[in-house]
């Protein structure tokens, strides 16, 4: 079974109706041919049940280095999710400046949402508090985690455009690269 980085599989397990399989449905995969013709599929063309891949994505869009140092660093010392949650520093002050949400699936093929209460948390309160429902038993030890909309918790000035605010965690994004 391939690996898709940070220790996620490539494939899921049968009859796990998860992306990128749902239901048994494969979704389309396109591979554009260079970084022009990524750009206009992902921000013109739809998206539903379709996969677009950039071979060497990260290069071609210009994107080295456009994740903040302390995400970057983090990543780089973790083996898995679990272990980039267990490694965010809170004494760095950056890693409190962001949020991000956080799910598990302990059971087949139900995502459940890892918050206390309805306060926004910090990215580094959000992994206290998945570390603490997985020690009560509450997420099993090898339920399948995974992270979305990580940003910042306030608006920062865009590090390209300084005029901009913004809460994206990237130093720029894909329309900053076409």
């Amino acid at each position: 079974m391939g690996g898709l980085g940070l220790g996620q599989p490539g494939e899921l397990p049968a009859g796990e109706p998860l992306w990128p399989v749902c239901e048994g449905q494969e979704r389309a995969r396109d591979r554009p041919d260079g970084a022009r013709v990524f750009g206009g599929s992902t921000i013109f063309q739809p998206h539903l049940d379709r996969l677009v891949v950039l071979p060497r994505g990260v290069e071609l869009l210009g994107q080295q280095g456009a994740i903040p140092s302390v995400l970057s660093k983090t990543v780089s010392q973790s083996q898995d999710m679990r272990g980039f949650l267990a490694n965010i520093p809170k004494e760095d002050l950056d890693a409190e400046s962001f949020r991000a949400r956080l799910w598990h699936y302990g059971v087949v093929g139900k995502e459940k949402e890892i918050k206390r209460g309805d306060k926004k948390q910090s990215l580094w309160e959000t992994a206290q508090s998945f570390r603490k429902q997985e020690d009560a038993g509450e997420i099993p030890p090898n339920a399948p985690v995974y992270m979305s909309e990580l940003r910042w918790m306030k608006k920062v000035r865009h590090p390209v455009v300084p005029d901009e605010h913004v809460k994206t965690s990237t130093s720029w994004g894909l329309a900053d690269s076409t």
